[in-house]
């Protein structure tokens, strides 16, 4: 049997496990990753708000 194949079934018998997330499977590392995208997409969303709200009040800072 080819190497990978070994690991193709060791990750089959990981994932079709119904033991959570799929996402999370991987373990603290995944976990790491999925709550920095998701902060991060929070700090993005928040910044573009702000920009939003300064623009439709007029006070953005202007250019000299």
């Amino acid at each position: 049997m080819h190497p990978y194949a070994k690991r193709i079934k060791m990750y089959q018998r990981i994932f079709q496990n119904r033991t959570g997330p799929h996402h999370l499977r991987g373990g603290k590392a995944d976990l790491l990753l999925y709550r920095s995208a998701v902060g991060a997409c929070f700090f993005g969303l928040a910044a573009v708000s702000y920009t939003f709200y300064l623009m439709a009040t007029n006070q953005m800072p202007k250019n000299s």
